[in-house]
C-alpha cells in the first residue's frame, strides 16, 4: 500500500489494540492480473450458476459494487480488505532497531458474512453510496445483517480517514490516498514479480 495509507493503518491498529482488538489484515495491493483473473472467473460463475447470479444481481447492487471490472483502488495501492479480533495473548518483540506488538492469539469478531462473501448480505449500507465521497457514507443506514464487531471496525477504520465501502463490510477506501496516487500519476498498472523487502538486522 502507499505509504500514507500504511500510517491510517497504523493509527487504527493503535486505537483497535488500546481497547484489546486487533485488525486483521486480508488483503491491500492486489495484482492487476489478479484483478482481471477474479472479474472473468466470478462472470464464468454467474453464468453457470443461477444462484450466483440473482446474489450478485439482487437490486440495488450489481457486479460493480463487487468487483472493479475496471482499475480498483486496490492496485493503487488504497483499498484494504480487514476484519477485526479479540486479542487473546501478545508479546512484545523487535525487528532490527523496531520495537512491535507482535498478536499471538486472537478470536474473531463475528461479522456479517465470511470474508469476500460477494452478496448482499455483505453489503454494509442498505443501498449504495458514493464511494468517491469522504462523507456521503455518514448518512447511510447499516443494513440489518452488520454486527457489533463490523460497526466497530468500521469506526476505527473511519477514525483515522478510510471510507466504507457500501457493499462490503471489510472493504475500506482511503481516498487520501487516492488523490495522491492520481498526482504522482499511480494508475495501478503494477505486476509483482520479485520481493525485495526483508526484515531488518
Amino acid at each position: 500500500m502507499l505509504y500514507s495509507t500504511s500510517l491510517r493503518v497504523f493509527e487504527a491498529q493503535q486505537k483497535a489494540l488500546a481497547d484489546g482488538n486487533t485488525i486483521i489484515m486480508y488483503e491491500a495491493f492486489r495484482p492487476r492480473v489478479t484483478q482481471q483473473s477474479v472479474v472473468s472467473n466470478l462472470q464464468r460463475l454467474m453464468d453457470s450458476n443461477v444462484g450466483v447470479r440473482r446474489a450478485i444481481n439482487t437490486p440495488p447492487w450489481n457486479l460493480g459494487w463487487f468487483i472493479s471490472t475496471g482499475i480498483s483502488n486496490h492496485q493503487r495501492g488504497v483499498a484494504i480488505d480487514v476484519g477485526l479480533g479479540r486479542v487473546i495473548s501478545q508479546e512484545t518483540q523487535t525487528s532490527g532497531v523496531f520495537v512491535y506488538t507482535h498478536i499471538t492469539a486472537f478470536e474473531r469478531h463475528i461479522m456479517p458474512t465470511e470474508m469476500h462473501e460477494l452478496s448482499p448480505r455483505a453489503a454494509t449500507f442498505t443501498r449504495p453510496v458514493s464511494s468517491s465521497s469522504p462523507d456521503a457514507w455518514r448518512t447511510a443506514t447499516h443494513a440489518d445483517s452488520m454486527t457489533e464487531g463490523a460497526i466497530l471496525l468500521q469506526r476505527y477504520l473511519t477514525d483515522t480517514g478510510f471510507t466504507p465501502l457500501s457493499s462490503e463490510w471489510w472493504h475500506f477506501n482511503d481516498l487520501e490516498g487516492v488523490r495522491i496516487a492520481n498526482e504522482a500519476g499511480i494508475h495501478g498498472e503494477f505486476f509483482t514479480s520479485t520481493v525485495y523487502s526483508k526484515p531488518p538486522v
